[in-house]
């Protein structure tokens, strides 16, 4: 077992692919075609937003899939990392994380992927041992220069930029030294999954699989 706030579990995840698309659905008999159709795109781990009334109920069914691994976020309370860790997720998101949610994650053997907004908090998060962690917001071109400075200011963490919001977006924050993989939902937006275009999803999925980094 490793410790959730270890390098080498969120490494070892974010190795499986480019991308991790984030997932935000309240439909649970849509959440195991969503998981195939994204694996069967090369995108094997996802975020769901837990904010969904059947949140739980959707993670537990996406574990089912095999080969998914599901992040769940964002997590608040050790209550939440309890009861995401039970339904399935392999890991959690959570803004600047408290003490007591990052011992929670720590017990349970819950990978926590903590969020920074700039320098200061990055280096905070690094002393309490994330060398890797969400960057928000990438949602804009000007977030690459962003991530740029911080691979001047912080050389020694890695990121994940998350709420990407295009193919060619993640691909000019994966060629930076500094991004471990990226995170957006332009994989599988809300317009395709109400409208259960799990073939489209797929498509989009096998797009973002083989971008370089």
């Amino acid at each position: 077992m490793f410790p959730a706030n270890t390098r080498q579990p969120v490494a070892m995840l974010c190795a499986l692919a480019p991308v991790i698309p984030e997932i935000s659905i309240d439909d649970v008999s849509s959440a195991k075609p969503l998981a195939r159709a994204l694996i069967m795109g090369g995108l094997p781990v996802f975020e769901v937003s837990s904010r969904a009334s059947a949140a739980l109920e959707i993670i537990a069914e996406m574990a089912e899939v095999p080969a998914t691994r599901i992040g769940a976020g964002p997590l608040v309370h050790p209550s939440d990392a309890h009861a995401v860790k039970a339904a399935g997720a392999s890991f959690g998101v959570s803004a600047i994380p408290s003490a007591r949610l990052q011992s929670a994650c720590e017990l349970i053997n819950l990978a926590l992927l903590p969020t920074t907004t700039c320098e200061e908090d990055a280096r905070h998060l690094n002393v309490r041992g994330f060398a890797i962690q969400r960057f928000a917001p990438a949602i804009t071109a000007t977030s690459v220069n962003e991530m740029k400075k911080l691979g001047v200011s912080a050389p020694l963490i890695r990121f994940i930029p998350t709420g990407v919001a295009s193919l060619e977006l993640a691909r000019r924050h994966l060629s930076l030294s500094n991004t471990l993989c990226v995170s957006g939902n332009w994989v599988a937006p809300q317009q395709l999954i109400i409208g259960k275009n799990w073939s489209k999803i797929t498509e989009l999925a096998k797009e973002s699989a083989i971008l370089p980094r």
